[in-house]
């Protein structure tokens, strides 16, 4: 666990990990026992066996080091020699004691020093200046902000407090901020991204946490669960990529050992608040979407104040909010009322408000400036702002956002979605026919250009025996079935409706390749999901999707809105014999970046870290909720 040194007057015990108070700089820590010993005044010392404290009556008094008794210093012209404990004899200022010998060697002014191997005086021209310990040479240090190199001598610029010397090289490592730390070993920088997280002492690595309640001190100690408030505008059973994820996120925090609640939209109408599993929902009140079947929305009157009164019962350490609309919204700056840390993570792009919304074309620009403004203006609000991708932190950059953004992956089940052999039981099971399988997971909707990919598969069933498998529900699919049967291809395109969570795995088992024509996609789970389960993927090179390509490695990139050329990509794909197994397996390689496990502890390191020192280490539940 790392432990937090609020100031110079705090220290760490080499021992336990744990942090001894040194309420001034004349208190010490004992390096052996982790207690504190008080230094009344800069004229006593600490003995470094015992931790006891020597009394020093004044600057003509030390201590030795190996007895811990004082050495009677009788004016400051005498000086305790380490070895022995007995007094040498200081003639005067000028000169100094060598540590080996116990013999007094000159020191003709206080800028010179005493080579601690030889016994030699070395020149100090003035208190900017230090003595190598090997050679008894004097190294230059023009300012408190430069350091000496123990091996060479030679002086390594620190041009702040933020950088800091390597032991060993004589380098600078640049420690960019706080929560940066340097490897003693090699001096590189070990990024530490929250103060929640420490610093190896021995591999300058970040101390991997062994499990989501330990951290790494020396010893395994634990952290108390974090109660944890998840805030969503769309959750099961609605499908969609953020409320999938929401779900995910909750779940997992949950198997983790945290006290999870998740405020969202009631299914069915009225309000209700139920244990799911391990999650606790508080189901709002919810209307109907106009021109979504299917979708629901909470009901703005009263909802601020039903998630304000919320918010103050349940006391959560962290609000995870997933969307910047009414009920997030309300749940933002119910939290930021009460003083509670908030995290918002991104989802939204205008391209899917223009789909659910049916904006007309000649619209959409101002529309979507104007929701991108929104958007900015409400993360503006929050602590923390996360997105699924770096392309997506980008976006939000160049719309205007000014803080910091850090992208952290949607994450998948890597144990769920896996390759599996048999392909033909797989087709099997869904009814299709035993062929070349182009596969699809997502919504119907126009955001997801489905037509794009019912095109391209009339091109390439010209010359290979293909069809399409697409697992989802949507407005489009009458006008997709349409058109299907307008190519001639209606025999070929396959709609399977909703495919629970549960067979999905089963389903891209049942493909050859994935394929996307969307443009708006901020991370795209279902291709990651594709992709660990060992599938090549043909996407559109639009927004995140290239990120997740390694051309011709995993898969291809295509045009958006060219059918042509996501033909001929698939049909590369397809028509590649023993490379297309080379293709998914590089895709399983690509796809393990994305442990949703990782995600989920950078998720957890995101909210300790927000304010750590309003964490207790314990703190009882104050809410029973049946």
């Amino acid at each position: 666990m790392p432990y937090s040194r609020p100031s110079p007057t705090t220290a760490l015990n080499g021992a336990s990990g744990t942090v001894a108070s040194r309420p001034s700089p004349t208190t010490a820590l004992n390096g052996a026992s982790g207690t504190v010993a008080s230094r009344p005044s800069p004229t006593t010392a600490l003995n470094g066996a015992s931790g006891t404290v020597a009394s020093r009556p004044s600057p003509t008094t030390a201590l030795n080091g190996a007895s811990g008794t004082v050495a009677s210093r009788p004016s400051p012209t005498t000086a305790l020699n380490g070895a022995s404990g007995t007094v040498a004899s200081r003639p005067s200022p000028t000169t100094a004691l060598n540590g080996a010998s116990g013999t007094v060697a000159s020191r003709p002014s206080p800028t010179t020093a005493l080579n601690g191997a030889s016994g030699t005086v070395a020149s100090r021209p003035s208190p900017t200046t230090a003595l190598n310990g090997a050679s008894g040479t004097v190294a230059s240090r023009p300012s408190p902000t430069t350091a000496l190199d123990g091996a060479s001598g030679t002086v390594a610029s620190r041009p702040s407090p933020t950088t800091a010397l390597d032991g060993a090289s004589g380098t600078v490592a640049s420690r960019p901020s706080p929560t940066t730390a340097l490897d003693g070993a090699s001096g590189t920088v070990a990024s530490r991204p929250s103060p929640t997280t420490a610093l190896d002492g021995a591999s300058g690595t970040v101390a991997s946490r062994p499990s989501p309640t330990t951290a790494l001190d020396g010893a395994s100690r634990p952290l108390r669960p974090l109660r944890i408030l998840i805030a969503g505008d769309t959750y099961p059973p609605d499908v969609n990529g953020a409320g999938y994820f929401t779900h995910r996120l909750a779940e997992g925090l949950a198997e983790r050992g945290h006290r999870v609640h998740v405020v969202c939209p009631s299914e069915e109408g009225e309000p209700y608040v139920r244990r799911n599993g391990r999650v606790m929902e508080h189901r709002l009140r919810s209307a109907r979407m106009p021109l979504q079947d299917g979708m629901r929305a909470a009901v703005p009157l009263g909802t601020g104040g039903h998630i304000a009164r919320l918010v103050r019962r349940l006391d959560p350490d962290v609000v995870h909010a997933q969307s910047h609309f009414t009920l997030s919204r309300s749940a933002i700056r119910a939290g930021r009322a009460a003083g509670i840390p908030v995290v918002l993570t991104n989802h939204f792009m205008p391209d899917n408000l223009y789909a659910h919304a049916r904006i007309p074309e000649a619209m959409r620009a101002m529309v979507g400036d104007l929701a991108w403004r929104d958007m900015v203006r409400v993360a503006g609000e929050a602590d923390h702002l996360t997105t699924p991708t770096p392309r997506a932190a980008a976006l939000l950059r160049e719309k205007g956002f000014a803080g910091e953004v850090e992208s952290i992956s949607c994450g998948i089940d890597l144990e769920r979605f896996h390759p599996r052999s048999d392909r033909s039981a797989a087709r099997g099971r869904f009814g299709l026919p035993d062929r070349d399988t182009i596969v699809f997971v997502g919504r119907l909707d126009e955001d997801k250009r489905i037509d794009d990919t019912i095109r391209a598969l009339a091109l390439i069933s010209r010359e290979h025996d293909a069809q399409l498998a697409l697992a989802g529900l949507g407005r489009d699919e009458e006008e997709l079935r349409a058109l299907a049967a307008e190519l001639g291809v209606a025999d070929r395109v396959f709609f399977l409706g909703f495919v629970p969570d549960a067979e999905l795995p089963l389903f891209y088992a049942a493909g050859d390749v994935f394929a996307i024509a969307a443009v708006a996609e901020l991370q795209s789970i279902a291709t990651l999901e594709a992709m660990a389960t060992g599938l090549p993927v043909v996407v559109a090179d639009a927004m995140a999707l290239p990120h997740l390509v390694e051309e011709g490695r995993n898969g291809f990139l295509f045009p958006p809105g060219d059918p042509v050329r996501m033909a001929d990509r698939l049909l590369t794909v397809l028509s590649a014999g023993r490379a297309r197994s080379a293709l998914g397996e590089t895709a399983r390689e690509l796809a393990l970046r994305h442990d949703h496990h990782r995600s989920l502890e950078r998720f957890e390191e995101v909210y300790r870290g927000l304010r750590p020192s309003a964490l207790p280490p314990t703190r009882p539940e104050r809410i029973a909720v049946a």
